[in-house]
């Protein structure tokens, strides 16, 4: 695996103790346009119940916050950087995102 770097999916608290454990990593926090498009999304998809649904926007919810207080900055807490950068999902597929990185 050489010469390869690999991609972790992380939330916002693994995220945080890769950086406060110094691994140099780069780090982006991946949004979507709007709480109420996700909403909208994750309906759409028709793989969760209404309880799975409400779960994953209180998640996202709370994730998004966390992380627009520690991207690019120090965070509130005054440790370093967790999210170098935040790019915001605007179509369903990440084509955008895509081409952004």
């Amino acid at each position: 695996m050489s010469g390869r770097l690999p991609l972790l999916e992380l939330e916002v608290e693994s995220a945080t103790l890769l950086k406060d454990a110094n691994i140099d990593c780069l780090s982006i926090f991946l949004a979507p346009i709007s709480l109420d498009e996700y909403n909208k999304r994750l309906r759409a998809w028709l793989t969760e119940s209404d309880e799975e649904v409400a779960m994953r926007m209180e998640v996202a919810t709370q994730q998004i916050e966390a992380a627009k207080k520690c991207v690019g900055k120090k965070k509130v807490e005054g440790g370093g950087i967790v999210f170098d950068h935040m790019l915001v999902n605007s179509e369903v597929r990440g084509e955008a995102c895509k081409h952004k990185l």
